[in-house]
């Protein structure tokens, strides 16, 4: 040993010890007696293992809980990484690393170890060849957390890229959600493997991803030990309020949920464009699954067990949309198939149960595929990949005190494949720089242990334990024989217990044979197979169906995989079984270093020569005990300068010691001691003698340099004093200038100061005779002022005073004046009355007497009144009181009246309310005998035909999005196509007795196959009970042909879709409730179907000069020559009408010049009158607006004006006017919005303004008062290339629809979307112009160039041919329609029209 420290094994534990004497150890803390097992001991701690003086078990791990102490986690053992599971958050910079390894490009071993250096180490080497990060290590270990390390590293190299960096880290979560779950090792224990690929372009940015999923454990889902939980994403599940914790059987007692791990999923789930309710209802779903119940009551050999709870069975399958009799069927039978026939037999409780089981694992793991399938869309990408950088999660090894079974078998064998490609990529490594050295030779010096005849024994062929567990399953034995057929053919020691041990190189590992052969067999029922199942997402699919054979392949393509990269492992270590921060179980951690295989890398590194120096590092180290060494070298060639320090100075050195490479010296550790050694004892010598030179040279410098220094001081000296004289003598020159200079100033200010007193004077003399000057005029010009002022002043108050005067004495004379002549009038007024009192003495007494007796009438009748009121108050008193108790009695009569007839009516009402209870519970009960299960399969209908409509088909091999694909990729030129598209569907009453299947079943099969054929659906209308579609020329029907619906002979069958027997150029159609009417381009029009309760089977003629056609219920409405027709009767108008729209009871016209006229009901203001009453003659509806569109719903109208203004009225008790709502209007109210073209339908409206919007109630929609956007469930029409020209809509008693025509703009305004927008704007308005009824749009010049020739409109040439005759026969019609327009209604209905058709 190199010195006396060693480390001594006592009870599990490394002690340090020192060495006594001879053999004996003592404690190095307390010096007790040492008996254990004994290693070498040092105290070095290295960043990088490779590097310790001594490897050895208790040194490593000694390394190891060193650097756990101070929080360093992270420790290389040559190019692997060493992480020990901290339990606690540890901050580091990650910019730091992408810096300093990928932008500036140093080595990753020269900054502090972690998984970020890893990582950027590996994208550094991506240009070289493929990548791959291995994160191994057993649960707890902190594989998850590593791997989330290396995303966050290599998504932040692209920091521009953060919508595709946030969908990487978003897939997290979700796995996390779908494949973690607690064990008693690890709260968020990975329950499955990942390969995860990130694909880089040429310019060193990562462009996407994909996922590959291995082992998961499904088993977890129906079964797990008390102390586990199942996966995350059943207690997950509960965060949404639409689903209430129950007892599931699957879940335990376990209440677990994290509010932020729910929100975290959810954030998750949106940024990756997953719905989550979708999920979510499958993962409740599964739930669900664990409480059903089987009854083996009624067992017996024709007779299953039965479904105790179907109703929950029921609303399982409702919720996964499977067929509930083939569930049925599929739980309680099996079916054996003996040559070409099927036999179903009854099957036991417990099997129901299995397959019970089977069934929910089966659906939660084709669920989780589901969900990585869609992550992996949302990850791909279409651009160039040139290489990519893998990342690997997955199981360690596992080994369990008590049993170890099917499951660690498999994982352990992983990991023996993993073990395997890290010894191949260790020693690899060994050889390739040996080789790369030329040093071929001693390539087979490298010796290592190989698991390869570990992994024959498993998987290789013939004999093999895979081979054997899956003939067991096949031959349907037992465990107990296959045990049997193991100790035979793989020469297992044979023992009592039902157990065998495997020799794995870690560690031997029991494993008991218990269920092993069913836990092989991953066979689904075939029955589950087949049942009918509409949800893509749980459909179930066949798959091999023995695990052993599934996982041989999973591995061997995965090491495939792995060998054509350049790997990186990082080991993970979990330091203690309690999970908690700061303890190292030293037992337990070395325990998964030797799973992990570190110590024999460590070794083979060690044992090979470890020490590799470049020549010139070696030749520079070593030079001084060469000769001439302390010289640079004149000869460059340091290796062989090195060769000739073998031969010279370490000759004692064996040269199996040593090894020469092209560009290193490779040492043993032996060679480099003694080199060492050797190295210091002869610069000892060399430094001895080196000393005494040193000495006599240095006493020799000495001498010199003093003898110098005196001759310096004295030099220095003499020119110090020099120096001072002359800096004496130049201060002596430069104070005799100052004084000067101060003097000569001195005198120069004195002058000043006389010459300035002399100055000042003179000014102030002169100055005070200038102000005197001055002074003197003021003071004349003053005297003057106050003297003209005083003579001024004096006359204004003689004037004063001469007015006042003045105005006195006419005052004076005025009021004296005044004075006098009102005192004459008094003196008169009392001089006459004194004149008439004395000449008319009688006259006075009898006028005194009149008065008196005035005023005396006037006392007594106010005497009197007062009298009357007091006795008519009184009397008045009396009357009330008597009222009163007349009025007491009479009340107290008729109340007893009313209380008796109060009385009998309660009896009466209490025996008519005993008997209406009966008859209300008879009702409720007949509701819900008859009227619920109508209701709820009406239900069941509306969610299949949006299920059929927007989901895919069982069975479809595409769907919307790929037919578009596909089919406009093949029709697909430089011009604009045109399809129809149904975007949304409300099923308004039951259609099975109508349509095969449903409705939009046959709808998709009808749309994917004209895309197929290349010839898309243009227009689409529905009637009572049957659907006609139309696309270029070509008439396609499907449902009920019970009244010739279809143009054929009535079978009364339900028909798919299928093409009608029509032939010409079609320009539009119109479908009633058991009618059609057809118009070509000629202006024909051809009619079929149930008319007036006579049957029309095939197309004929009914006008030959039509210009629109409808066709609502019952009715036929026309217009001919401007004219309009109503069930073949004119109309009388008196204006030039083009087209009409009409509703449930009620008709709008539109005329020539943008008028509107109206008849019809008007119980809900649709006329649009401004009142509620009917019309039963046409008139004018009054609008200060040209209209150019007018469409009806079933009771209210919107209107387009030429301004683009949108008007409104009617019926308001769905919002489907979009005012904001729910009152009905009567008169037209313009909105606060403009259209290109407007659209009613049966209760909504529709505005299309370069996008769509839409209000109302529909099959999506429901009470929407306000105009919102319309979102389209058909993502690939999302994409800008597809847009909107129109919008229309059709609806009969059972059906109503909505559906746009959309224009593909692919590849002719790639570089101009601009353009195009602007075209399909125009190509909209001339629509709206010339008829958004017609099937194709009308022929434009200016828009021929960009639109394909079989989307436009021309007008037909007459031929010249048969002219006259055909005008023969034009006016031969017109008469019969004269004839028949002109009889009256009555009649018309009882005619038989055939005739005339």
């Amino acid at each position: 040993m190199f010195s006396n420290k060693v480390w001594v094994l006592e009870s599990d534990n490394f002690i340090k010890g020192i060495i006594a004497d001879g053999n004996n150890y003592i404690s190095e803390e307390n010096g007790q007696k040492l008996n254990g097992q004994v290693w070498e001991r040092c105290e070095d701690v290295q960043a990088d293992m490779v590097n310790l003086a001594i490897i050895n078990d208790p040194q490593l791990l000694y390394n190891l809980s060193e650097r756990y102490k101070k929080d360093q986690i992270f420790t290389y053992v040559g190019p692997t990484l060493i992480v020990i599971n901290p339990f606690k958050s540890l901050n580091v910079d990650l910019q730091e690393y992408v810096d300093y390894i990928i932008r500036k490009r140093r080595n990753y071993k020269s900054i502090a170890p972690h998984t970020y250096a890893i990582a950027a180490h590996a994208f550094t080497k991506l240009t070289e060849k493929i990548q791959a990060i291995v994160i191994s290590g057993e649960s707890g270990a902190g594989k998850t957390e590593n791997a989330r390390y290396c995303l966050n590293l290599l998504t932040s190299v692209n920091s521009e890229e953060t919508e595709l960096s946030d969908k990487i880290m978003g897939c997290n979560p979700i796995l996390e959600a779908f494949g973690n779950a607690k064990t008693i090792r690890n709260k968020n224990s990975s329950r499955f493997g990942k390969y995860t690929r990130l694909f880089v372009n040429k310019k060193q940015q990562i462009i996407g991803g994909d996922i590959v999923n291995y082992l998961l454990e499904k088993s977890r889902v129906v079964s797990h030990s008390e102390t586990d939980r199942n996966f995350h994403i059943f207690y997950l599940l509960f965060g949404n309020p639409k689903y209430q914790r129950q007892n599931f059987n699957y879940l335990g007692k376990d209440n677990y949920f994290s509010q932020k791990f729910y929100d975290e999923l959810i954030q998750a789930f949106t940024t990756v464009n997953i719905d989550a309710d979708a999920i979510f209802q499958v993962v409740y779903t599964v739930l669900l699954i664990g409480e059903l119940q089987f009854d083996d009551v009624n067992y017996g050999n024709t007779t299953p067990c039965n479904v105790k709870n179907e109703d929950l069975l029921k609303q399982i399958c409702q919720l996964l949309d499977y067929d509930f009799n083939d569930i049925v069927k599929a739980l309680t039978l099996k079916q054996a198939i003996y040559g070409k026939e099927k036999i179903l037999s009854p099957i036991k409780l417990l099997d129901c149960i299995r397959i019970r089981d089977s069934w929910a694992k089966e659906i939660y793991e084709r669920l989780f595929n589901w969900i990585i399938e869609k992550l992996n869309e949302t990850l791909i990408t279409q651009q160039e990949k040139t290489t990519y950088i893998g990342l690997l999660d997955i199981y360690g090894f596992e080994v369990f005190d008590n049993f170890n079974g099917f499951e660690q078998m498999m994982i352990n064998y992983s990991n023996e494949r993993l073990h395997q490609l890290y010894i191949e990529y260790v020693f690899k490594e060994e050889k390739k720089i040996f080789l790369i050295e030329g040093l071929e030779k001693y390539v087979d010096s490298i010796k290592f242990e190989d698991n390869t005849q570990l992994i024959d024994m498993f998987d290789k062929p013939p004999v093999c334990l895979f081979n054997l567990i899956d003939q067991a399953c096949r031959l349907n034995q037992t465990d107990q024989q296959l045990l049997q057929s193991l100790r035979k053919e793989l020469k297992f020691p044979n023992s009592t217990k039902p157990k065998f041990t495997i020799k794995h190189t870690a560690k031997d590992v029991e494993y008991t044979c218990q269920n092993f052969v069913e836990k092989n067999q991953d066979e689904i029922p075939q029955l589950l197979l087949e049942a009918k199942c509409n949800n893509q997402m749980v459909q179930l699919q066949p798959k091999p169906k023995s695990i052993v054979i599934k996982i041989k392949n999973e591995m061997k393509s995965l090491m495939t995989e792995l060998q054509s990269c350049g790997v990186h492992f990082i080991r993970c270590i979990k330091p203690n079984d309690e999970l908690v921060p700061n303890k190292l179980d030293n037992k337990y951690a070395m325990k998964q270093i030797r799973y992990l295989g570190v110590l024999d890398s460590l070794k083979v590194r060690k044992e090979s020569f470890p020490i590799r120096v470049d020549f010139w590092r070696f030749y520079l180290k070593y030079r001084f005990i060469q000769e001439g060494g302390f010289q640079d070298p004149l000869n460059k060639d340091y290796k062989a300068l090195d060769f000739k320090m073998f031969q010279e100075q370490f000759r004692e050195v064996s040269k199996d010691l040593y090894l020469f490479g092209n560009t290193q010296i490779f040492i043993q550790e032996q060679g480099i001691s003694l080199i060492d050694k050797m190295y210091t004892s002869l610069m000892k010598e060399k430094n001895e003698k080196a000393k005494c030179i040193q000495s006599a040279f240095r006493r020799h410098q000495l001498r010199d340099k003093f003898k110098q220094f005196m001759r310096m001081i004295k030099r220095v000296a003499k020119n110090i004093k020099r120096k001072l004289r002359k800096i004496q003598l130049r201060k002596k020159m430069k104070a005799a200038t100052l004084i000067q200079k101060f003097y000569f100033m001195y005198q120069i200010r004195k002058k000043q100061k006389l010459y300035r007193k002399q100055i000042d004077y003179i000014k102030y003399a002169i100055l005070s005779q200038i102000i005197q000057n001055r002074f003197q005029q003021k003071l004349e010009l003053i005297k003057k002022i106050q003297k003209n002022f005083r003579i001024s002043r004096i006359q204004k108050r003689i004037t004063q005073y001469i007015n006042i005067r003045r105005i006195l004495n006419v005052v004076i004379d005025q009021s004296w004046e005044q004075i006098r002549h009102k005192a004459a009038i008094i003196i008169q007024k009392y001089y006459r009355g004194y004149f008439i009192r004395k000449n008319h003495k009688k006259e006075v007494e009898q006028i005194k007497e009149v008065g008196r007796k005035i005023r005396m009438e006037k006392r007594i009748k106010t005497i009197q009144r007062w009298a009357r009121g007091y006795i008519v108050r009184a009397r008045l008193s009396k009357m009330h009181e008597a009222a009163y108790l007349i009025q007491g009695y009479f009340r107290m009569k008729h109340l007893s009246c009313v209380f008796q007839r109060m009385r009998q009516a309660a009896v009466i009402i209490q025996r008519r309310f005993r008997m209406i209870l009966p008859r209300k519970r008879e009702l409720k009960q007949q509701y819900d005998q008859y009227i619920a299960p109508l209701e709820l399969q009406l239900q069941q209908q509306k969610l299949q035909e949006e299920t059929d409509l927007f989901g895919l088909k069982m069975g479809q091999k595409t769907d919307y999005d790929s037919a578009l694909i596909l089919g406009l990729e093949s029709l697909i030129q430089p011009k604009i196509y045109l399809f129809a598209f149904i975007i949304d569907l409300e099923i308004i009453s039951d259609t099975s007795d109508s349509y095969n299947g449903s409705f939009a079943s046959n709808y998709k099969d009808l749309f994917i196959q004209s895309f197929e054929k290349e010839n898309p659906l243009q227009f689409i209308q529905v009637g009572e009970n049957t659907t006609i579609g139309a696309c270029c020329n070509k008439l396609y029907g499907w449902g009920l042909n019970d009244m010739s619906q279809l143009g054929s002979t009535q079978d009364g069958e339900k028909h798919n879709p299928t093409q009608m027997n029509f032939t010409g150029k079609i320009k539009t159609i119109s479908v009633g409730q058991n009618h059609c009417l057809l118009q070509q381009n000629d202006k024909k029009m051809f009619i079929w179907g149930c008319v007036h309760h006579k049957f029309i089977q095939h197309p004929k003629l009914l006008h030959e000069n039509v210009e629109f056609i409808k066709a609502y219920r019952n009715r036929i409405l026309y217009i001919s020559e401007g004219k309009v027709y109503d069930q073949l009767k004119y109309i009388q108008i008196g204006v030039k009408i083009n087209s009409l729209s009409c509703g449930s009871t009620f008709t709008i016209l539109l005329s020539d010049n943008g008028g509107l006229f109206c008849y019809g009901q008007n119980e809900k203001g649709q006329l649009g009158m401004g009142d509620y009453k009917g019309r039963d003659q046409v008139e004018r509806l009054t609008l200060n607006e040209k209209i150019i569109q007018i469409e009806c719903g079933y009771k209210h109208v919107i209107a387009l004006s030429s301004l683009k203004k949108v008007f409104v009225w009617g019926c308001n008790e769905f919002g489907q006017l979009g005012t904001g709502d729910f009152q009905n209007i009567n008169k037209p109210k313009q909105l606060q919005i403009n259209a290109d073209q407007v659209m009613a339908g049966m209760k909504c409206s529709c505005i299309l303004n370069k996008q769509l919007f839409w209000c109302g109630t529909n099959g999506t929609i429901l009470m929407q008062c306000h105009f919102k956007p319309f979102i389209q469930k058909c993502n690939y029409l999302n994409r800008k290339e597809y847009q909107i020209v129109r919008v229309l809509s059709s609806y009969s008693n059972n059906i109503s629809i909505l559906y746009c025509t959309y224009a593909c703009l692919r590849g002719l305004f790639d570089n101009n979307l601009g353009k195009g927008l602007q075209i399909i704007k125009q190509l909209t308005a001339n629509w709206v112009q010339y008829g958004v009824w017609t099937i194709d749009p009308p022929y434009v010049e200016s828009l021929s160039n960009y639109m394909c020739e079989k989307h436009q409109m021309k007008s037909c040439k007459i031929i010249s041919n048969g002219v006259q005759g055909n005008n023969q026969k034009i006016m031969q019609k017109k008469q019969q329609l004269q004839q028949i327009q002109s009889l009256p209604y009555e009649k018309l209905c009882k005619i038989d029209l055939d005739q005339y058709f």
